[in-house]
C-alpha cells in the first residue's frame, strides 16, 4: 500500500514535467535538407544544386549551383537558422534573362509555420509556399543586365515537433496505480471476494 501511495505521488510529481518541452527552442541547424534548384520538371527530379544535400550550419552557405552562366548561393543563418538568403551572381557581361522556375528545399525536421520575404528582395517573385517540412519558392523570370547581383532574404517560422516524454509515461503509469487503489479502497473486502 505505501508503495501504490509514493508511485502516485511521484507520478503526481511527474505531470508537470510532461507538458515541458524537451528542448528550449525549434531550430534548422543540424537539419539535413535537400534542395532543388530550376523548373518544374527538373525539381521533380535531381535538381542542379552541388551537393543536393546539406547540412544547415552557421554560418555557412548551405547550397550553390548554376543555370546557365549564373551562380545561386542558397544560405540558412541566424541563430536557429530560419533567415534564407538567395543570392544570384550574373557572371557574364551581357544581357541575360530566363522564365519560370523555382527551388524548393525538404527534410526540415521541425514542422515550418510560416515562411515570408523578409527584405532585401530584387528578385521577381511569383509565389511563396510551404508544407509541414518543405518550402517553395517561384519566380516569373529573371534579367540580368551585364554583371549583376540580385538577392532575397526569406523568414522562415518553425515550430518544434513535439516527442514523447518519459516524466509523461510515467506519470500515466502512476495515474493508472492511482485509480487501481482507489477502486480497491472503494469496495469492502468480503464485496471484492464475492464478486470473483
Amino acid at each position: 500500500m505505501r508503495i501504490a501511495q509514493r508511485l502516485s505521488a511521484f507520478a503526481l510529481a511527474c505531470l508537470p514535467l510532461a507538458a515541458a518541452p524537451l528542448s528550449a527552442s525549434a531550430s534548422l541547424i543540424g537539419d539535413s535538407i535537400t534542395g532543388c534548384l530550376g523548373n518544374a520538371v527538373i525539381c521533380n527530379g535531381p535538381g542542379n544544386f552541388s551537393p543536393p544535400t546539406a547540412v544547415v550550419t552557421d554560418p555557412g552557405v548551405e547550397f550553390s549551383g548554376s543555370i546557365s552562366d549564373d551562380v545561386v548561393t542558397v544560405d540558412f543563418s541566424g541563430p536557429s537558422g530560419t533567415t534564407l538568403t538567395i543570392t544570384f551572381h550574373h557572371l557574364g557581361s551581357h544581357n541575360h534573362g530566363y522564365g519560370g522556375f523555382g527551388m524548393n528545399f525538404l527534410g526540415i525536421d521541425d514542422t515550418v509555420t510560416g515562411f515570408s520575404l523578409l527584405a532585401g528582395n530584387t528578385m521577381p517573385i511569383s509565389g511563396l509556399s510551404f508544407g509541414p517540412h518543405s518550402l517553395d519558392i517561384d519566380f516569373t523570370s529573371l534579367l540580368f543586365p551585364g554583371d549583376a547581383t540580385q538577392t532575397a532574404v526569406f523568414q522562415i517560422q518553425i515550430a518544434e515537433v513535439p516527442e514523447p516524454s518519459v516524466a509523461a509515461l510515467l506519470g500515466a503509469a502512476g495515474l493508472a496505480l492511482m485509480l487501481v487503489q482507489r477502486r480497491r479502497r472503494t469496495y469492502p473486502v468480503e464485496l471484492r471476494i464475492a464478486q470473483r
